[in-house]
This record gives structure tokens, sequence and C-alpha cells, in this order.
């Protein structure tokens, strides 16, 4: 006896099954609601074929990025790194927080 073909279209709960790795059916369901993922709507219910699984797991890689010349730990700017010329003329702007809105009323 041959084994059950697979199925065509997977459910958000079979589909987080499938992807494992604690994947939950409400975090599929939203982002494919957002259109985040690839799904498709068959009969008015969310379904991922195993290629909408495949690009899924493809869009959560990190790839391994090369090592540094310097070794170490990374930082956004060297130190010696000087700032660029369209940023030295620019003043500073200090920024302030906002004051609640329940603050503002009561000191009225």
């Amino acid at each position: 006896m041959s084994p059950a073909p697979e199925p065509l279209t997977f459910t958000p709960e079979q589909a987080a099954e499938i992807i494992g790795g604690g994947m939950k059916p409400s975090w599929l369901k939203d982002k494919a609601a957002r259109r985040l993922i690839p799904s498709a709507k068959v009969g008015g219910s969310l379904a991922f074929t195993r290629a909408h699984l495949e690009e899924i797991v493809r869009m959560g890689e990190r790839r391994a990025e090369p090592a540094q010349a310097g070794g170490g730990t990374r930082s956004r700017r060297a130190a010696t790194e000087p700032v660029p010329e369209t940023q030295q003329d620019r003043p500073v702007i200090v920024l302030r927080p906002k004051v609640p809105r329940r603050m503002r009323q009561q000191a009225s």
C-alpha cells in the first residue's frame, strides 16, 4: 500500500507543526493577515503551500557574517574614522521628552 499523498495546502496549525522550532499558528495568522509572509486563501480559509513554508523559513534565515580582520567586537564607527563632512557643520538638536497629557492638564 502506498503512502497517502501530501496535501496541497496546510492550515496554520499544520504549517506551524511542519516548520517546527516553536512556531505558533497565531504568529502565522497575524503575519499572513498583514501580508508579511506568503499565504493563500482557499475557500475563505488561510492556507499555506509547501513553497510558502519554504519561503517563510528562508525569510527567517540569518547568514553567517565573514570574520572581521581586526577581530574582537564590532563597533558602528571606528574611533579613528572622521565624522562625515555633511555632519560637521550641523547644530546639535537637544531632544526633550513630551510631557504626558495628564501632567499638562494639571498644570493649567
